[in-house]
């Protein structure tokens, strides 16, 4: 796995290794008590993988998609569903008709009847029973491995967007649009100058044809922060670059509205990155994990309900990487805040993903030690 240590590529599994490698940020302090949490643990069924994300819609829905680890994604062995659902607040979660569908890379839900998903077999579409296959994008790549993930943000059936690679031997940024039968692609994405390669890794749009992208480019041999805003037809880099480090590997942004948005990378050398936007500007935030140098702190994904709140997962290793504590923070739109997760505080897990359809309604996903089982844990006030 890109950015693994050697200790940690020898004798781990691939859901761990993936951890590490996926930006983890060099911090320490005491965890939060599981006792004061508003978060419960969620039945899933047993699975030869872990949940990577999800998106909700309402109170009651939810989509994950698995995976073999975190960010990079993993394929889980044949015959393992590519998503699980959840029909009720409380739970549980299932396996609907229709699931496999191969390493899903990118999810997005407007109702409990539609969620589109992207990856390595195309794109399939849930109508509320069963996940059937639609036209794929022609834009980003359909092989999701190293660089050419996939992601998708929709405001409703009728319009999605997807950002990606386009295929061939020099790989660039792309993006398709879905208008409910087919995909349009749109024009290409900005690369900023000088730049080498260019990756956007995570997309939300806040409402039709307003859309933010997020990514990193490399240049000089330096990673840096790259967040794209598209407007009708037309991109638009938008905010300054931030450098980055060698291994940085997640990122994810989510829109509460067109004027209240969070992006995050993550970063095993800088402590994470996290930008705020507040309809003109893109401004730094300060993430809440603890200060030290005995623990790793991982943020893979944010959500965000409004611009007063949202909340970012990942986790927290300190030791033995085979060991990690979920962590969970808050934003209330001026600093955040840990928040203690459901698992008691002698569990093991991380969280990969985090869906937030209400300030507090949030539904977050990852794995759980031993075995790296599928784990997800739900916020209901």
């Amino acid at each position: 796995m890109p950015g693994s240590t050697h200790g940690i590529r020898s004798g781990l599994r691939l859901a761990v290794a993936g951890l590490a490698a996926a930006g983890l940020a060099v911090a320490g302090g005491p965890a939060a008590s599981a006792a004061t949490t508003p978060y419960r643990v969620q039945q899933t069924p047993r699975i030869n993988g872990l949940l990577a994300s999800v998106s909700c819609a309402g109170t009651r829905f939810c989509a994950a998609a698995t995976s073999f680890s975190l960010p990079p994604l993993a394929p889980v062995p044949r015959g393992v569903p590519s998503v699980l659902v959840r029909t009720a607040a409380g739970g549980p979660w299932r396996i609907p008709r229709g699931a496999a569908i191969g390493l899903v890379t990118g999810l997005s839900c407007t109702s409990a009847t539609f969620c589109l998903a992207i990856g390595t077999t195309g794109a399939h579409r849930w109508d509320g029973s069963r996940w059937t296959a639609v036209a794929a994008p022609p834009g980003p790549a359909t092989t999701p491995l190293g660089s050419g993930e996939q992601k998708v943000s929709c405001v409703s059936r009728t319009f999605c967007l997807a950002v990606g690679l386009t295929d061939g031997p020099h790989p660039g940024p792309a993006a398709a649009v879905w208008n409910g039968t087919s995909w349009q692609s749109t024009a290409a994405p900005k690369t900023p100058s000088g730049a080498s390669s260019v990756k956007l890794d995570g997309v939300s749009c806040p409402k039709k044809t307003v859309c933010f992208a997020n990514g990193k480019y490399r240049k000089g041999g330096l990673g840096f922060t790259l967040v794209e805003g598209f407007r009708g037809s037309t991109w638009v880099i938008s905010g300054p670059a931030t450098r980055l480090s060698p291994v940085s590997a997640s990122m994810d942004l989510s829109c509460a509205s067109t004027t209240a948005c969070m992006a995050v990378w993550g970063d095993y050398n800088g402590g994470g990155r996290a930008r705020w936007w507040n309809g003109s500007t893109w401004k730094g935030t300060t993430l809440a994990g603890p200060s030290g140098a005995h623990f790793a702190r991982g943020i893979l994904s944010v959500s965000c309900a409004a611009a007063t709140s949202c909340t970012a997962v990942g986790a927290l290793i300190s030791g033995d990487p085979r060991k990690p504590a979920p962590l969970i923070e808050h934003w209330d739109g001026r600093a955040w805040t840990r928040t203690a997760s459901a698992l008691p505080a002698s569990g093991h897990a991380a969280l990969g993903g985090v869906s937030c359809t209400a300030a507090r309604v949030c539904t977050a996903v990852g794995f759980r030690q031993p075995g790296a089982a599928p784990f997800a844990e739900a916020r209901r006030s």
